[in-house]
């Protein structure tokens, strides 16, 4: 099957396919005014925002954002003719399978096959009207979705994943509120990842035959998918990534509450019809799901510096040694053989030590609670709360601060200028020591 939708792939690509004439860098793109207005650090200037027409833009075309760790990374992006440059689209990052296979080279080519192109979804999600965002991984360069190459820490390629949308998001009128991430294989995989590393840019996640973590990976702390919904699929024949496996998972993971709607297909394998089957429940979940920029609600567990912060919750230090609260546990999945078709007794994820925080906010009170966090700040927004009141942040039932806090231009600009977000707007934070 895989070979025949491989086949498929590339006849339709040499026959029908876009010859990608040149990669372009994406900083040569015409930006919207929004770095302008924002000089003096007024959000309402939010709303004055104008954005280029990009009318030679249209289509689909590769171009590269220049990285600091990375190099030229190369992407494609997929701006629909239908694009109104005055009307907020929705976005899909779009992570395709075989990462081991694809190189950023790939980009180069002309008229040829790759990764990219065998993708199920591409032509199918470049027919809604929304912006596809779609990277090329390359694992000789550590660009992986997949496997972190960076072990023993911090898998960058996500760190750049997310770049990658901060910057197309200075040229084109993206709806922050729909922004999801999507894949199959190795694809979904990496969109698992964005969801338990930093799941704050994105309405909701869609996984299609995941193995729902990643290969050398020890910081996949499942119960972080509790802040985003979750669409999963599996089939009953792939022998490539169990279904047991992600029934096991998937079991803990509603264990959690964790908002996932999971479907099974049977009779089908790996790479399989049942992807075209599904696929109008996808644009269901992606027309019916919409980011909330300000839960009332947070969890966050890490043991990183970079993917340290969920929403309006930010931990800055943390000590190990601490005992861990209640609540903060690691949940042991046992692992299945596919070869054998047995279960062993050793856990499907492994972890490196983590701190965690919770907390939920009303009436301008908030309420934290921590396990092994020394430092933490609380983003503030006059979305949550009235800033012309005090605030309240109570931390493991003692009050840490009370006071009114002053909205900071500097603050805004430098949160914006990370993001380029317009809807989760952060104008102050207040800093928190926790009492040890």
């Amino acid at each position: 099957m895989l070979k025949y939708c491989r086949l498929i792939a590339t006849l339709f690509l040499l026959f029908t396919g876009p010859a990608f004439a040149q990669v372009t860098d994406f900083s040569s793109i015409p930006k919207s005014n929004l770095d302008k207005l924002l000089k003096n650090g007024q959000p309402a200037e939010l709303g004055h925002s104008h954005f280029p027409l990009l009318g030679e833009y249209r289509d689909m075309h590769i171009f590269t954002i220049n990285d600091s760790v990375f190099g030229a990374v190369p992407f494609r992006l997929f701006v629909p003719e239908t694009y109104n440059p005055s009307v907020p689209t929705p976005l899909v990052l779009l992570l395709h399978g075989a990462v081991g296979a694809s190189h950023f080279s790939d980009a180069m080519g002309q008229h040829k096959a790759t990764e990219a192109d065998d993708d199920p979804f591409i032509g199918k999600l470049c027919k809604t009207g929304n912006i596809i965002i779609m990277p090329y991984g390359d694992a000789t360069k550590k660009f992986s979705w997949v496997v972190n190459e960076w072990r023993p820490g911090d898998n960058l390629t996500f760190k750049t994943l997310l770049n990658i949308i901060n910057e197309v998001k200075r040229s084109v009128n993206i709806d922050d509120d729909k922004v999801f991430a999507m894949g199959h294989s190795d694809g979904s995989d990496g969109a698992f990842a964005l969801d338990v590393y930093n799941p704050a840019p994105f309405a909701g996640f869609l996984c299609y035959n995941s193995m729902l973590t990643n290969i050398f990976a020890n910081d996949i702390y499942l119960p972080n998918a509790t802040n985003r919904p979750l669409y999963a699929v599996h089939s009953d024949q792939d022998d490539i990534r169990p279904i047991e496996q992600a029934r096991a998972i998937i079991k803990v993971l509603d264990s959690l509450k964790v908002n996932v709607k999971y479907k099974e297909y049977y009779g089908y394998q790996h790479f399989d019809k049942h992807l075209d089957i599904d696929y109008p429940n996808a644009l269901e979940f992606i027309k019916n799901t919409q980011r909330n920029p300000y839960p009332h609600t947070v969890f966050w567990e890490t043991g990183s510096h970079i993917f340290n912060s969920c929403d309006w919750l930010v931990i800055n230090n943390w000590d190990f040694a601490l005992p861990a609260a209640g609540w903060h546990k690691s949940y042991f999945v046992n692992s299945y053989n596919k070869i054998n078709k047995t279960w062993y007794n050793r856990s499907n994820y492994g972890y490196n030590p983590s701190a965690a925080i919770k907390g939920t906010f009303n009436n301008n009170v908030f309420e934290i609670s921590t396990s092994g966090v020394t430092a933490f700040e609380v983003l503030i927004s006059p979305q949550m709360v009235d800033i012309t009141k005090e605030v309240k942040i109570i931390v493991n039932g003692k009050t840490a601060f009370t006071g009114k806090v002053k909205a900071d231009g500097n603050f805004f600009k430098k949160q914006f200028a990370k993001t380029h977000d317009r809807t989760a707007v952060w104008v102050a934070a207040v800093p928190v020591r926790v009492a040890i």
